[in-house]
């Protein structure tokens, strides 16, 4: 998922970031709002995947090593402080849709 490239890749540059930015504003500050505006989702969501620790950080560009050129984007393993952006947000008591679809492959129109 794209949250999961953005929140590595900003806190591990995080501090090289910041640094060019004191000597100019306006150097990656598409792409400090865009960190900023996942991580805001992630955290209404409750979800802690922005927050990356150093070992998560290193296992993210271990992997991105393992990358080759022709092969097709693999999907990353799930971290243990699960992202919560590219999942659906929706209540408890609203319906995904599976009831309908299971009465429309079924033929069952029962709900």
């Amino acid at each position: 998922m794209f949250s999961d490239t953005v929140f590595p890749l900003f806190k591990g540059c995080e501090t090289s970031i910041r640094d060019d930015q004191r000597h100019d504003a306006n150097i990656l500050t598409n792409f400090v709002a865009l960190y900023n505006a996942l991580a805001k989702i992630e955290r209404r969501r409750g979800g802690r995947a922005y927050d990356q620790s150093a070992d998560e950080i290193e296992t993210f560009w271990r992997e991105e090593l393992k990358v080759k050129e022709g092969t097709p984007p693999r999907r990353r393993k799930r971290l243990s402080r699960k992202s919560t952006i590219d999942e659906p947000a929706h209540s408890p008591n609203q319906s995904d849709g599976t009831e309908t679809q299971k009465s429309e492959q079924t033929g069952d129109h029962t709900n």
